[in-house]
């Protein structure tokens, strides 16, 4: 009696989870995140999105299809006799399939580095953009009238801004490189 009563109450705990998707294309749980918000606004970025996707989908079949290989590899290694030229020609295509892996790997990385150094580039001239005296005068007209408007809080408004520098910098994921938008726009004609 108490093994169904404590599965009665599982099944009535999980029920929720398999009760199904109720939400239309705008559900919050499904599109969570910078990422999923910037494919929702530019296209150029859920195409590039999708370039990648389909690109890490044809690596990781090649993987699969280069695992599979190395496996038969092995089994004919294996069933070979000991020291024979079978088993020295298995390990040898052995070793050139996880030359080719290894030559893979490096290129890869050599790609995403170059990635990395394009996207570090990009944040050095915008940070040579925001440390033009023009631009630090902008954003500090325009942060003293969000600061103004939030009554002083500057958490609150440095977070409208996108860019925190206080407690909750800490808690939310890096940036993903500088962007458009970062310096602020020329405040209105009655505010000069």
């Amino acid at each position: 009696m108490k093994k169904w009563m404590v599965l009665g109450l599982l099944v009535a705990l999980s029920a929720p989870v398999f009760a199904g998707d109720k939400c239309d294309s705008d559900c919050p749980m499904k599109m969570k995140g910078p990422k999923q918000e910037m494919m929702k606004m530019d296209p150029a970025f859920k195409a590039k999105m999708e370039a990648e996707k389909a690109q890490r989908k044809a690596r990781k079949a090649r993987f699969k299809q280069t695992e599979e290989k190395l496996e038969k590899l092995v089994k004919q290694y294996k069933s070979a006799k000991e020291g024979s030229k079978k088993q020295a020609a298995a390990r040898e295509e052995i070793a050139q399939v996880l030359s080719g892996v290894r030559d893979e790997q490096i290129a890869f990385r050599a790609e995403k580095l170059q990635e990395f150094e394009e996207r570090l580039g990009d944040m050095k001239a915008g940070l040579a953009r925001e440390q033009e005296p023009a631009a630090k005068a902008a954003w500090v007209e325009q942060m003293t009238q969000r600061v103004i408007s939030e009554d002083g809080d500057l958490e609150d408004a440095l977070e409208q801004q996108g860019r925190l520098y206080g407690p909750k910098a800490l808690r939310g994921p890096a940036p993903m490189g500088p962007q458009e938008g970062h310096l602020p726009p020329p405040p209105p004609p009655g505010m000069e």
